[in-house]
């Protein structure tokens, strides 16, 4: 189902790209990032994601369309499952406090579940304001930020909006629709800026507290996901679209409007999974048609390696060992850093696509 969403997604951005200002082909020129580091912006919250270098003796959590699989650190047999108020999720996220946050994507459900530490129960249901989540994100300050992704219902376009609650709340706190256009990733940097990757060939760019554009980062396709590397550098994972084949990620240093960098992936125009980067820097990029996993050197175009033998590879996570998460069609494949081949496969409480995941402490 989420795949389907994706897909649907994409091919609704080609739809509506008439409306949106294409940028021009001729933009799309490499250029050399530059040498020198800086102590920037670090991505929080969503699956962009505060928890991608989480705290030792993490667990996993691996969302099916009905259910999430928890699983100790190290384990391959879940230790529970949770089936109450799960409705194909399209993204996973945990507060400050360790709740777990579900955005429910499937067709009604448009819903945010809510789970204590630990618990399987539901604790509560955020409904006002939810629909169609694509993205989950938590800010600095702690609240809780979520993309929806309406599209186009019947023949109509519906833009979008990103909801805020405030922590422990389930009515919103603000709504933000300007410059939103059928908005997919969000994510924040270390200032609190926050970031939702439209659509329509742009990245909007909103200071803390804020419900209009700061900036706008735009030179794009079809933005779908994001990731900030340990200097800011910001990375923007793009579909093709019916235009800008094959798909390809974009490189902004702090504060730019322009990318810096164009990583040609040579992927065909379906949807990507979603970005990560390590803690040196590398960049990891899925592709469920290609079904594999390429990884692009920091702040560069060039190709260090590729994973391959997974299939469908949806969402990627990084623990405090290093060791890479990769959520694929059937299992969750577990990788040491530079290595190519799978510490250990987890197929036990797996069912279908395994539609996110997340690192929590318990």
């Amino acid at each position: 189902m989420k795949h389907l969403f994706r897909l649907v997604a994409t091919s609704l951005c080609a739809a509506l790209s008439a409306a949106c200002a294409s940028p021009s082909p001729s933009a799309f020129v490499v250029r050399a990032p530059q040498a020198q580091a800086h102590q920037g912006a670090i991505g929080l919250g969503s699956r962009a994601e505060s928890s991608q270098h989480s705290k030792a003796r993490t667990f996993l959590y691996a969302a099916n369309s009905s259910s999430i699989s928890v699983y100790a650190p190290g384990g391959t047999i879940p230790i529970r499952t949770i089936t109450d108020g799960i409705a194909s999720p399209s993204a996973l996220a945990f507060d400050y406090f360790g709740n777990l946050y579900v955005a429910n994507s499937a067709k009604g459900a448009n819903t945010v579940a809510v789970y204590k530490p630990g618990s399987s129960a539901l604790l509560r249901t955020i409904a006002v304001g939810v629909n169609r989540p694509f993205d989950l994100a938590f800010s600095p300050a702690g609240n809780l930020f979520v993309s929806n992704n309406l599209g186009l219902v019947g023949r109509r376009n519906v833009p979008g909006s990103v909801t805020v609650y405030a922590p422990g709340k389930s009515t919103p706190l603000r709504t933000i629709t300007d410059g939103i256009i059928t908005p997919h990733g969000i994510a924040f940097d270390k200032s609190g800026d926050l970031y939702v990757a439209n659509c329509c060939h742009n990245v909007q760019v909103y200071a803390p507290g804020g419900t209009s554009p700061l900036r706008t980062d735009a030179y794009l396709a079809f933005p779908q996901r994001m990731a900030f590397d340990p200097y800011g550098y910001l990375f923007v994972a793009n579909s093709g679209g019916n235009y800008y084949c094959p798909g390809f990620v974009a490189m902004y240093a702090p504060q730019a409007i322009k990318p810096q960098l164009y990583i040609q992936t040579g992927y065909s125009c379906g949807p990507f999974g979603t970005l990560a980067i390590d803690r040196v820097g590398n960049v990891y990029v899925p592709s469920m048609s290609s079904n594999d996993v390429d990884v692009f050197r920091a702040r560069s175009n060039s190709r260090l390696y590729t994973i391959t033998g997974i299939n469908s590879p949806e969402d990627l996570k990084f623990d405090s060992n290093g060791l890479l998460y990769v959520a694929n069609n059937g299992s969750v494949t577990v990788y040491a850093f530079g290595r190519k081949k799978p510490l250990r496969t987890i197929t036990s409480g797996i069912t279908g696509q395994v539609l996110a995941l997340a690192l929590g402490s318990q």
